[in-house]
């Protein structure tokens, strides 16, 4: 749909003086970093800085996974770096900051970690059903100061931007879409210029969250780090397209896995990971099974 919105937006009397520039593009195997930017001069006197969300290159999956065992991943720093840049090169302009997916956390990340001076400028953080970050990313006190200009937007079911932590606003947007694929924003439903609002996620979306909430914190640092590596590297060694990167999609990794042995070291760490998150989930099912005041309308959860 991409190149259908780009004509749109050529042939918008709202969009089409918007100035595009900035853009930057980095994808660095030893440093497994995946960081893509742009800035937009909107001509009402502000300048949006957008970041990209995760592509289909294997190192960019692999660094938002280290989110989960690490306070900084080289995106991030490069996100504060490139705020900071669009700041100085329009001095007298007002910022907007947005994203999608891990662009919205880069957006969050940025505006919560530039300096002051850049973060007194900044109007409004928009993250697009980003992840959050772990617990010491909101105790610092530029997230703090932020805050109040964060608007978080997720779908009705969200995966992605339910994993870690965050706070501030949430808006809550009706997709045409079922399950994961709600993550795509061109499900995400609209009447004018405005989403289409829902009053809260799915009960579906809480019973994920639950889950994937009660696995991480049964797992250490080195447990989290030792399984994300190993499937990593397990996914690494299938087929390359002619980049030499392997594009990454739910049946290729599947079929990776399947593939394994079972006396390796590597699949005994994956296979007990594996066990630890269905562990986790039998045990949020009789949580939600078990929890009195539950709405009867809901949705119920499929176990």
């Amino acid at each position: 749909e991409d190149e259908r919105l780009l004509r749109a937006l050529k042939e918008s009397g709202r969009f089409n003086n918007m100035e595009l520039c900035g853009y930057v593009n980095k994808l660095d195997f030893q440093t497994e970093k995946q960081f893509a930017a742009l800035t937009i001069l909107l001509g009402d006197g502000t300048v949006l800085v957008a970041y990209r969300g995760t592509d289909y290159s294997l190192v960019g999956w692999k660094e938002n996974f280290n989110m989960c065992f690490m306070d900084d991943v080289p995106a991030q720093l490069d996100a504060v770096a490139y705020l900071i840049h669009a700041a100085e090169a329009f001095p007298h302009m007002k910022l907007r900051v947005c994203g999608h997916s891990k662009g919205g956390n880069l957006a969050v990340y940025g505006a919560a970690m530039c300096p002051k001076e850049v973060q007194e400028r900044i109007c409004v953080v928009y993250n697009h059903d980003g992840p959050g970050f772990r617990e010491t990313m909101l105790k610092q006190e530029g997230y703090q100061n932020i805050l109040p200009r964060m608007k978080t937007f997720l779908p009705q079911f969200s995966v992605v931007g339910m994993l870690l932590e965050q706070k501030g606003e949430r808006i809550v947007i009706r997709s045409n879409e079922k399950g994961i694929m709600q993550h795509e924003p061109y499900s995400w439903e609209m009447i004018g210029a405005d989403f289409v609002k829902q009053k809260e996620l799915t009960e579906k979306s809480y019973f994920l969250d639950s889950t994937v909430t009660r696995w991480m914190d049964g797992l250490t640092e080195e447990q989290r780090e030792s399984f994300i590596d190993t499937i990593y590297e397990a996914v690494a060694a299938a087929p390359v397209d002619h980049f030499g990167e392997a594009a990454v999609s739910p049946k290729m990794i599947i079929s990776t896995l399947q593939i394994l042995h079972a006396e390796d070291e590597g699949t005994k760490i994956i296979s007990s990971g594996f066990r630890m998150l269905f562990d986790a989930a039998r045990k949020t099912a009789d949580e939600f099974a078990n929890r009195s005041g539950m709405d009867e309308g809901k949705e119920g959860i499929e176990t």
